[in-house]
């Protein structure tokens, strides 16, 4: 199944999982209640929710592979 772009201040019960920053920009990678699983990109305003996990990472590694990143300690829990 493919991806669906999504604001990501109308998903509930989302929890941000894993983030990373290079800058002033932030991705991040979470999993909502319903069983999605969400890739965020703060520079491009842009969240896809996938239905598959490996779908969703392999959307953050072509994002992450830009530039240089570090893992952020505190991924935001369950807010953005």
């Amino acid at each position: 199944m493919g991806a669906e772009r999504i604001h990501v201040q109308d998903l509930v019960g989302l929890t941000w999982l894993r983030a990373w920053r290079s800058g002033t920009v932030t991705v991040r990678f979470g999993s909502t209640s319903d069983g999605r699983w969400i890739a965020w990109h703060s520079a491009r305003g842009k969240a896809y929710a996938y239905w598959d996990e490996r779908a969703a990472c392999e959307l953050g590694d072509r994002w992450l592979a830009r530039g240089a990143w570090s893992e952020l300690a505190d991924t935001g829990g369950s807010r953005l």
